[in-house]
């Protein structure tokens, strides 16, 4: 008995060993992530002053736009530019991988087009820092919002003008009326009033808490649809210039994507607007659609315009669309 008791120490104390050293590896490796982690530039060297009230318009230019995630990767965008009227409302549009979400990236500078403010990448290996292949083309080209160069202003306050409505709705854990306004500028009455808009003061009104409602992880005591509403609400309540919506309403059913479009005319009706589709049934009332293809600008222009060209790309996807 004693000699079997040895035994099964002896194979516990392996297996133990093993778990340990492959848990150690695991530790190392965040405790380099959590050192090493490449830092965005929050402020360029040669940044420039703006004014509290910008952007004023919500203009935006893309000039020559080219980037790639990371060294060694391919090109994402390729010389992409076009011209945003403030308030405007554009439709983009295009198959899987032509660079839709990618614009997104460039515009809110989860990418630098600046070399000078990419972070520095380090090996996890080494620790060592990634040289650059100067070889290699860099990201290049300029985003001009109200005629300011973005890559020359404060990275937070870049991101703070405008107001982005994902696709999968986030909700934080708190009260609902911290997931409205969660910078604390607004009232109940003003709350209360944008729930109106997007139609969810009903919802929130049968709640015995009301704005005091805590919201579940993820949000899990709402559907999908009424967190889409709230992220809108979210988005009314922020007043940015510049609203993106990402394919943000390719998860909902007909009934809340209708209460979308309605808060898009009614509520927007001042701001530019970006709306990434997935239906294409949803950009038709767009001011503009831009139809993207292998990270080039394919075609740019009015909805109807773009439909009535037997050769356009616009075209080609609502047909190949209707087949479905």
């Amino acid at each position: 008995m004693a000699v079997f008791s040895f035994q099964a120490l002896g194979a516990a104390l392996v297996h133990q060993s093993v778990e340990t050293e492959s848990r150690m590896t695991s530790f190392g490796r965040i405790q380099f992530y959590s050192t090493n982690l490449p830092q965005e530039v929050r402020r360029s060297i040669d940044s420039i002053k703006i004014k509290k009230n910008w952007p004023q318009k919500g203009r935006i230019q893309f000039e020559n736009v080219t980037f790639k995630y990371r060294q060694g990767l391919p090109f994402v965008l390729k010389d992409v530019s076009f011209d945003l009227k403030g308030g405007e409302k554009i439709g983009v549009c295009g198959r899987t991988g032509a660079g839709k979400s990618s614009l997104l990236f460039a515009l809110f500078r989860l990418v630098e087009l600046d070399p000078k403010l990419q972070p520095q990448m380090i090996d996890s290996k080494t620790g060592l820092t990634i040289e650059s292949d100067p070889n290699e083309e860099p990201n290049k080209g300029k985003i001009l919002i109200d005629g300011k160069d973005i890559s020359k202003i404060d990275l937070s306050r870049v991101r703070k003008s405008i107001a982005i409505i994902p696709q999968d709705p986030t909700l934080f854990t708190g009260t609902l009326r911290y997931n409205l306004d969660i910078a604390g500028k607004c009232n109940d009455d003003r709350i209360w009033e944008v729930l109106q808009m997007v139609e969810m003061r009903d919802v929130i009104s049968a709640f015995p808490l009301g704005l005091d409602t805590q919201v579940a992880e993820g949000g899990s005591n709402f559907s999908t649809g009424q967190r889409q509403l709230i992220c809108f609400g979210r988005a009314i309540l922020n007043n940015c210039r510049i609203v993106v919506m990402d394919e943000a309403t390719a998860s909902v059913d007909v009934e809340t994507d209708a209460k979308i479009q309605k808060t898009i005319r009614e509520q927007f009706i001042d701001k530019t607007v970006i709306i990434i589709a997935h239906r294409l049934n949803t950009i038709m009332n767009s001011d503009r659609i831009m139809v993207m293809d292998q990270g080039r600008v394919a075609e740019i222009g009015k909805p109807q315009v773009l439909q009535q060209r037997p050769n356009s790309l616009f075209n080609a996807l609502s047909n190949s669309l209707n087949k479905k």
